[in-house]
């Protein structure tokens, strides 16, 4: 019960001091009388700042929704499940444990506490997909899981008190992109300028913490850091040499050229086999540290690989290219979007062939998302309006 009544006393320290201006609209969709909730999601996305606004915003008492962190001495000393049997036994509804990813065997004890008591519910929050993907084993027909994008555009510009947006489906805004634009301008004058701001400065809501951009990008690259240290190594056996070939991969897509990959080349580079090399990348994506966009699923042929968010680009490269970033910045924003074959445009979505460029891109693509552009044309559309899809 001491435990209880210490861990208690964080999480009111925790609800005092957490900000409820801004309220990330996943809360709104997340189910939250499921029994078993798993919510995951890049470093510093916001994932501990959303649940404890939940909590606020619900009037909840730690007496009854318990928040804990799995890197607290006291949580690894005690257990998961300890805390969360005392916990239920005394009447508590539900248990949240934050960096669950730090735990370990944390899945053996989320399902032997719901299976204890099934009528209880159960948040768990990891800081990457990597965890949960990894884990969940039997917990996956249990749990639903909901993952916290970065930033969006439209989210952005209302965090900045410019305009607030609805999302706007992708169709809506292929069909009606001069209008909207038009209204984002007249709301917005100096959209563009923003937009620029935003994609070196505004993926990530900690950009409110940042004085000036140097800052902003110092946090990011912490952020990669920690990924890489903590969150790779908490469950991979990752050895230095390892751990070098991560960083020196992270860097070369962040000052390369082009987002397309040549694998025999990188294995060259980096002095590594290609399984190797598939091993890496599929965890950094896993790790929302990269996003490989591919032509066919299970290939890298004629796949890109980008950074996971565009102002990761200005944080680890003095050089990055700006086509590169105009392009991950596209791809973050959409979940089902394929690279071309042959190189005749940039990216497929369903069947419609898609070119990022700047504002005197020409191109013989359906459509062209244009940075520069303000207010669309015909087929030509400015390219900040992808940030309205979520």
């Amino acid at each position: 019960m001491d435990i209880l009544e210490e861990l208690a006393r964080i999480e009111e320290y925790l609800l005092e001091k957490v900000p409820i201006e801004y309220v990330r609209e996943l809360e709104k969709e997340i189910d939250w009388d499921f029994p078993v909730i798993g919510i995951v999601g890049a470093r510093g996305v916001g994932k501990t700042t959303l649940i404890l606004q939940h909590l606020k915003i619900i009037e909840a008492s730690p007496e009854y929704h318990l928040y804990i962190s799995a890197d607290n001495p006291m949580v690894l000393k005690q257990g998961i499940y300890d805390i969360g049997r005392s916990h239920f036994t005394s009447g508590g509804i539900s248990l949240i444990v934050d960096e669950v990813h730090k735990y370990p065997d944390w899945s053996i004890e989320i399902k032997a506490l719901h299976d204890t008591f099934p009528d209880r519910k159960i948040i768990v929050l990891g800081s990457s997909k990597l965890s949960i993907l990894l884990e969940k084993g039997d917990l996956s027909r249990r749990m639903r899981i909901y993952e916290m994008p970065p930033l969006s555009f439209r989210e952005y510009l209302y965090m900045n008190d410019l305009v607030s947006v609805e999302k706007i489906p992708f169709k809506f805004i292929l069909e009606n992109h001069t209008k909207i634009s038009a209204d984002l301008v007249r709301k917005v004058p100096d959209i563009l300028k923003v937009f620029k701001r935003y994609l070196r400065w505004g993926c990530y809501p900690f950009f409110k913490l940042a004085k000036q951009q140097q800052d902003y990008l110092s946090l990011l690259r912490s952020v990669v850091e920690k990924v890489i240290y903590e969150d790779l190594t908490s469950v991979r056996s990752l050895r230095f040499p390892t751990i070098v070939s991560v960083k020196k991969l992270i860097a070369f897509v962040a000052s390369s050229p082009s987002p397309q990959i040549s694998v025999s080349s990188l294995t060259k580079d980096l002095s590594i086999s290609r399984e190797t090399l598939y091993d890496l990348l599929d965890i950094l994506e896993m790790a929302n540290v990269l996003r490989i966009v591919r032509f066919r699923e299970g290939s890298l042929k004629g796949s890109k690989v980008f950074l996971y968010t565009p102002d990761v680009y200005p944080a680890i490269s003095f050089n990055a290219s700006i086509g590169t970033i105009r392009e991950a910045f596209f791809a973050m924003n959409f979940k089902d979007i394929r690279t071309c074959e042959y190189e005749n445009c940039d990216f497929l979505i369903s069947d419609l062939k898609v070119e990022i460029g700047g504002r005197s891109k020409s191109s013989n693509a359906d459509i062209v998302f244009k940075d520069d552009l303000d207010i669309g044309y015909k087929t030509s559309i400015p390219l900040y309006l992808a940030g309205f899809v979520f």
